[in-house]
């Protein structure tokens, strides 16, 4: 290490003399080299004032603005709030409740007023979030006059007031849910005196009464 010190400190001097010849600094700087190469065979990296690459920090890069990554973990996405409707398959939905792993929806109303069979589904996703169609909206299908066959999904528990009123050539009604627990008045006002309304055999007595009395015909039938 000495030996380092005083070949550095010569070949500054040599540098820094305006007396001194190329061939004396020449031969500074070599002495200067064969110290520093003395001084790493002993296992040490010579003190120059500056940090060697061994001994330097590893930085942390701040995160400048508009260079963030895009969220991409599902249980931080955003939800969409209660009350956002948009189209989704053949129809629209509204969103009753904001939960990204229990959100509910409604449906408002088929795409196209020419639907002549619509299946009412299970569940259906807005922005990359699965919602459970748990009702069917007041109006829904009112005075459809080509709907003819109807399919309702497995989680709906609300039918509205009208929402088949005036769907004169319904002719059967399929559901399939056994969570159905409110039917709105006159929700099949209108429809085909001859419709037939499948409901879940185990909830057939249930659904009965739960059924009766929503504006439809005395000879529209309700069967398993």
């Amino acid at each position: 290490w000495n030996a380092f010190q005083n070949a550095l400190a010569a070949a500054k001097a040599a540098a820094a003399s305006k007396t001194a010849s190329a061939a004396d600094v020449r031969k500074a700087l070599d002495s200067l080299k064969k110290a520093e190469q003395n001084l790493k065979a002993a296992g040490s990296e010579p003190d120059t004032g500056k940090e060697t690459e061994t001994n330097k920090q590893p930085e942390t890069p701040s995160t400048q603005p508009g260079t963030e990554k895009p969220n991409t973990n599902p249980n931080t996405q955003k939800v969409p709030a209660v009350g956002t409707t948009k189209p989704v398959g053949r129809g629209f939905y509204k969103v009753t409740k904001s939960d990204a792993k229990n959100g509910t929806v409604a449906l408002v109303k088929p795409r196209k007023a020419t639907e002549k069979k619509f299946t009412v589904p299970g569940t259906v996703k807005i922005d990359g979030v699965t919602f459970k169609v748990t009702e069917i909206s007041k109006n829904a299908f009112k005075n459809n006059k080509k709907l003819t066959q109807v399919i309702i999904g497995k989680n709906v528990n609300k039918i509205g007031a009208n929402a088949f009123n005036g769907a004169k050539k319904l002719k059967k009604i399929t559901i399939k849910s056994t969570q159905l627990k409110k039917v709105g008045s006159k929700a099949f006002k209108g429809i085909d005196k001859k419709c037939k309304i499948k409901v879940p055999k185990k909830k057939l007595t249930r659904y009965k009464r739960l059924l009766k009395g929503k504006g439809q015909k005395a000879s529209v039938k309700i069967t398993k």
